[in-house]
């Protein structure tokens, strides 16, 4: 988690291999390595997770939604072109995820939310 915090491009190839991994739990935890790194490193994880929201995995898809949940409450803007490309995924478990970081967003901004 240091080395994410410190040096937040140096980790994300490690996390992306967590996030392709086929237990849940391990994809899990890459997402919560993503939540804790933009705690400090906002501008870094979202600009990240812009690339991998648009990966031929849906499970890297999936992480790079969870990964945002906590900057989507603070800064739903910042998070936008993540949302938007999510949200038109062809994948349920990709769709369903930005419906949850959704849900936990509109207690913070229901109107930015519901216009989404």
């Amino acid at each position: 988690m240091k080395l994410g915090i410190e040096q937040p491009e140096e980790a994300f190839p490690s996390i992306k291999q967590l996030a392709m991994n086929d237990d849940w739990k391990v994809r899990e935890a890459a997402a919560t390595c993503l939540v804790e790194i933009s705690r400090k490193r906002r501008q870094e994880v979202v600009t990240e997770m812009t690339g991998w929201v648009e990966n031929n995995d849906a499970n890297i898809r999936r992480t790079s939604v969870e990964g945002l949940r906590v900057v989507a409450r603070k800064d739903l803007q910042t998070v936008l072109p993540v949302l938007e490309k999510a949200k038109t995924d062809d994948n349920l478990y990709v769709k369903k995820s930005m419906a949850n970081v959704l849900r936990n967003a509109s207690r913070y901004d229901q109107k930015f939310v519901f216009a989404l």
